[in-house]
């Protein structure tokens, strides 16, 4: 599933590139964000059926949505400059990066899961794969 995940982000962040590339970064993230809002909307409507839909929710509840827009606009600017492979790799090193600050102090009620030499190895593998791309 979380491959099938990587492959549905490439997929988006590509097309995304693309329309920003014809009708601009802010409109390409808006149209985006309006037909996922869409999408998700059409699923909750068919997995609730008629029942009433909450729209009030706590502030912090709204910070994934508001973090999204910004993914996705910062990585379609970055698409055209430095291409798709490369946007791809730093996002994911830097996702590996807070991910294992977050497990090694427990942070956000997720268990402590302690930063060994064998992590440490595999971000420096990620690290070296990207420098590669950068001078190549």
């Amino acid at each position: 599933m979380a491959f099938l995940g990587g492959v549905f982000v490439c997929a988006f962040l590509f097309l995304n590139g693309i329309g920003s590339s014809k009708v601009g970064l802010l409109t390409s993230t808006f149209l985006f964000h309006i037909i996922a809002g869409i999408i998700v909307f059409s699923l909750e409507r068919i997995r609730n059926g008629n029942r009433k839909l909450r729209f009030k929710f706590p502030v912090t509840y709204y910070i994934p949505g508001i973090l999204s827009v910004l993914i996705v606009a910062l990585n379609s600017l970055c698409i055209k400059n430095i291409g798709l492979s490369l946007v791809i790799g730093i996002s994911m090193l830097g996702q590996l990066v807070f991910s294992s600050i977050i497990d090694n102090f427990g942070l956000l009620n997720m268990p402590k899961r302690k930063f060994g030499k064998n992590k440490f190895f595999g971000l420096l593998i990620i690290l070296v794969g990207i420098f590669i791309m950068v001078i190549s």
